[in-house]
């Protein structure tokens, strides 16, 4: 029996070799479930990696957003931290792909 993730129509096969029923399975668990198998493997390293980044994504997503709404109001002051801030959460994301393409990708090789 193939699994439905939660609000997607598609099966989820991480679902199915997690040996668990999908209500006990949080909705965003595809790195969760990698780091749980890895037990210190390099898929467990780029899980990390991967979950960190997706959490750098969003607030770049959110602080870009925000930087904008600053601007289009005249919020000089806002728009300058959010800008900083920005470039920080921009920073973390390079320094993760960094480590990720230098580190952990390259002892697959």
């Amino acid at each position: 029996m193939q699994t439905l993730c939660p609000r997607q129509e598609r099966p989820c096969f991480c679902y199915e070799r997690s040996h668990r029923p999908s209500h006990s399975v949080p909705r965003n668990t595809a790195c969760s479930l990698v780091i749980e198998d890895s037990n210190g493997s390099v898929a467990k390293h780029a899980a990390i990696i991967g979950c960190c980044q997706a959490v750098e994504h969003y607030e770049i997503s959110r602080y870009g957003t925000l930087r904008e709404w600053a601007k289009a109001l005249g919020k000089t002051e806002a728009h300058e931290l959010l800008t900083e801030i920005l470039d920080q959460e921009k920073a973390a994301n390079h320094k993760l792909t960094h480590i990720a393409i230098t580190e952990i990708n390259k002892t697959t090789r």
